[in-house]
């Protein structure tokens, strides 16, 4: 008896947060910004099959955590290990764009390739996950 009624108060609760939700995303969508705060990464990555899968899906977890959404660029200097199949297998499921540079050519942002508002994460060099800026 006692049971049924803890669940009867979680259930209430859980369908008015839904309720909440549902009607600020219809809201927001309704102004016209939904979309707009959308947060965009750049990943340069060479050889990175061992990692690069791991810190996809750790940024995608973060952002879905905190409700925003989230765009990630891949550039990748020439991989010839399994980066860019992970990568590929990711495109499936969410918004992640591969571009391709040639080894020999150096990457820069400046090129106005991509927002301004963007973070670059080089997993080319001394990587520490916990340096990542996740806004």
């Amino acid at each position: 008896m006692m049971i049924s009624g803890i669940l009867t108060i979680i259930g209430i609760y859980v369908l008015c947060a839904l309720i909440v939700h549902v009607s600020h995303y219809f809201h927001l969508k309704k102004k016209g910004e939904i979309g707009l705060h959308k947060v965009h990464y750049v990943i340069i990555s060479y050889q990175n099959e061992k990692l690069i899968e791991w810190v996809l899906r750790s940024i995608f977890f973060f952002f879905w955590l905190h409700g925003k959404e989230v765009k990630i660029t891949v550039v990748d200097k020439g991989s010839t290990d399994d980066t860019l199949a992970i990568t590929n297998r990711m495109i499936l499921h969410k918004d992640v764009q591969i571009k391709s540079v040639p080894m020999n050519e150096k990457f820069n942002l400046e090129n106005n390739m991509f927002d301004k508002n963007v973070t670059v994460i080089d997993l080319t060099k001394d990587f520490c996950l916990q340096n990542i800026l996740l806004l």
